[in-house]
């Protein structure tokens, strides 16, 4: 008996493909292309999971510093209520 859920699904992408049939094109004269867009299928997917990355680490700073402002804001008032007698 065989286990089918360790099975993975291998063989060739759809990037793959595309890479390779721009190779093939660009190699038989049939697109005029720079190599930098032949070879856009394989660079591409890792550009755009590079920029969301950085996107989703700047939102992360961005939210740790409205949190430290927020800190510091409620320890002001904290420090004014204790020197008026209010808290």
């Amino acid at each position: 008996m065989s286990n089918n859920s360790s099975q993975s699904s291998g063989g060739v992408g759809f990037v793959s493909l595309l890479a390779i049939l721009f190779i093939a094109l660009k190699l038989t004269g049939h697109i005029d292309w720079s190599w930098v867009w032949v070879l856009a299928p394989l660079w591409m997917p890792l550009a755009v999971g590079l920029s969301i990355l950085s996107l989703v680490l700047i939102a992360r700073g961005l939210e740790t510093t409205e949190q430290r402002k927020i800190r510091k804001a409620q320890e002001a008032l904290d420090a004014f209520a204790k020197r008026y007698g209010n808290k």
